[in-house]
């Protein structure tokens, strides 16, 4: 009788163990899961948040008040040039360090290949060279031209950061994006 006690103590303590050990196992993996919706949750509050400002921006800003001049091999020209009877993708290109941005030109001339002559990149007469010269040598086929800083008054100029818009043949402007280096796969979608 006292074996069967015992014996029973013992299918009772090795149950009750392996029913804490489960137990925790599956608050383990109740936490993993929560962590992860919580990740999830996080990665696309931002996402909203990222899409919400170039939203904001490009509510604010519908179109070039003036015709700006740009500068093409020494000639100047007008922007409306650029958009005759087509929508044009712009970059306007702000970045002055010699490492930075030249990746999103790269990925920018692979999925313009064969739309070349409907993008342009735009920039400061200050690092036109320097981006002329990295075009040619990794072969960009994107046209380089120069702005003056000054000649493009909107608010997407106070962050001095590179973004994109649509310029239309009327020269309104639309889909304003800011790249932003924590979303790559936004910025290739949205250049798609």
């Amino acid at each position: 009788m006292k074996k069967n006690k015992t014996i029973l103590l013992i299918t009772i303590s090795a149950c009750s163990l392996v029913f804490v050990f489960y137990t925790l196992n599956k608050m383990q993996n109740l936490r993993h899961v929560h962590n992860t919706l919580m990740d999830v949750y996080s990665d696309l509050q931002r996402k909203e948040e990222f899409y919400y400002h170039n939203y904001k921006l490009g509510y604010r800003m519908d179109g070039l008040s003036a015709d700006i001049s740009y500068i093409d091999y020494s000639h100047s020209k007008n922007i409306s040039e650029l958009s005759k009877n087509k929508s044009v993708l712009v970059c306007m290109y702000k970045i002055t360090c010699r490492a930075c941005g030249k990746d999103e030109l790269n990925e920018m001339n692979d999925v313009f290949k064969d739309y070349s002559e409907a993008v342009y990149i735009l920039c400061s007469p200050l690092i036109q060279r320097e981006l002329y010269i990295y075009t040619k040598q990794n072969q960009i086929n994107i046209p380089v031209f120069s702005i003056l800083s000054d000649s493009i008054d909107w608010i997407a100029e106070e962050y001095n950061k590179t973004y994109y818009f649509v310029l239309h043949p009327n020269m309104r402007i639309s889909h304003i994006y800011f790249p932003d280096k924590q979303y790559p796969e936004l910025n290739k979608r949205v250049r798609l």
